[in-house]
């Protein structure tokens, strides 16, 4: 994906950028990658926990990992973000 590569550059030039992990986030997230986008909103979050956009993108990111049966990892994406139950309202 052609943006991926836009981030990665930008992250390499600042790897604190919460925008650009976010960012990066989302757009492995709509490859269906949930695992390694959880993982960039993670890391934008270390750097500001109060990032909404973060915070939002990864919440759609955990329902539709959630709802995708073609995931692999769907469980254990879950499993291991359990602490940030918080996130995610399915009810």
């Amino acid at each position: 994906n052609e943006s991926i590569t836009y981030f990665d550059k930008a992250l390499a030039i600042n790897p604190n950028d919460v925008y650009a992990l976010s960012s990066k986030g989302l757009a492995l997230a709509r490859l269906g990658k949930y695992n390694e986008a959880i993982s960039y909103y993670d890391k934008a979050l270390t750097i500001n926990p109060n990032s909404l956009v973060a915070i939002k993108e990864k919440e759609f990111t955990l329902a539709a990992a959630a709802q995708n049966t073609n995931s692999t990892n769907t469980n254990s994406t879950l499993e291991s973000h359990k602490a940030n139950s918080w996130v995610l309202d399915t009810k």
